[in-house]
């Protein structure tokens, strides 16, 4: 995905060293995995091959990656301390995520990008926020938020934390259970995704670009943190935290209790803190 931001961001107007094009400018902002020649991306890793092979035509990296030794002619590379920061500080200047919210408003609804299909179910005190779908035949119990923001945060080094807009959306397939005191934080540069058919238990917390497939179940008390994806058919006992950026595979079991902080393997049964493969699952 990647979003429209009002003003051209020009690569000569950043602060930093710009290796490249220093007329680039930019008038999308988008994750650096999903960027086109329209973007502006921050990079926080460490392969410069990486960076060459994007398409984005304005990239932020960290001052310590080596970009003048390579010829850069169709971008630029704007090099600083704080390549987060920086961008966040260019998001924010047209998304603050502020008045986003709404109790079955149909007005209100019409006007941010949220969508119920037929014959779903909302209870009463359900929050739903802005760029959200819900498809058909789903059910959500009360005091569940779905859409908020969550803690994304960039520090711009002075020990004050300014808050990453949350760009994206929630996006719910049909069929979906989700409890009471649930919460699904909305995507940052992409969507939160929730596949059909999956039951989510009580006072979960679903943290933003996490993706869970179809035909899953979630029990109550669970916490997903940033990116994590829980590929279909996948079962998720009570109590169970899986840390940022881990893949569940299809079909395991993870069992009570458990810390995941590792990627499972396909039907794999998992259970302690941290989390091991104890057997197959048939």
């Amino acid at each position: 995905m990647k979003f429209k931001i009002r003003q051209t961001v020009f690569s000569r107007d950043l602060s930093g060293k710009i290796v490249g094009d220093e007329n680039s400018f930019a008038n999308y902002v988008s994750s650096f995995d999903n960027a086109d020649s329209t973007c502006i991306v921050f990079y926080s890793g460490g392969s410069i091959d990486e960076v060459l092979d994007n398409s984005a035509k304005i990239i932020i990296v960290d001052e310590n990656l080596a970009v003048a030794d390579h010829p850069i002619k169709d971008k630029a590379i704007v090099a600083c301390k704080n390549p987060l920061s920086l961008f966040v500080d260019i998001i924010s200047k047209d998304y603050d995520n502020k008045n986003e919210s709404f109790f079955r408003d149909l007005d209100f609804t019409a006007k941010n990008n949220i969508s119920i299909g037929k014959n779903s179910y909302i209870s009463g005190n359900v929050t739903i926020c802005k760029n959200t779908v819900i498809g058909c035949e789903c059910r959500i119990q009360p005091s569940s938020v779905i859409g908020s923001v969550g803690l994304a945060y960039a520090d711009n080094g002075n020990l004050v934390k300014t808050r990453f807009p949350h760009l994206g959306g929630v996006i719910i397939g049909d069929n979906v259970d989700i409890g009471a005191n649930v919460t699904i934080v909305k995507g940052i540069l992409q969507n939160t995704t929730i596949g059909s058919n999956t039951r989510i238990g009580n006072n979960v917390n679903i943290g933003h670009n996490v993706h869970i497939g179809k035909n899953c179940f979630i029990s109550s008390g669970v916490t997903l943190a940033g990116s994590v994806v829980i590929e279909d058919d996948c079962w998720i006992s009570p109590s169970v935290t899986v840390n940022n950026k881990v893949t569940i595979k299809r079909k395991s079991f993870i069992a009570i209790g458990s810390l995941v902080n590792k990627d499972t393997v396909e039907r794999g049964f998992y259970a302690g803190s941290p989390a091991r493969k104890i057997k197959d699952v048939k």
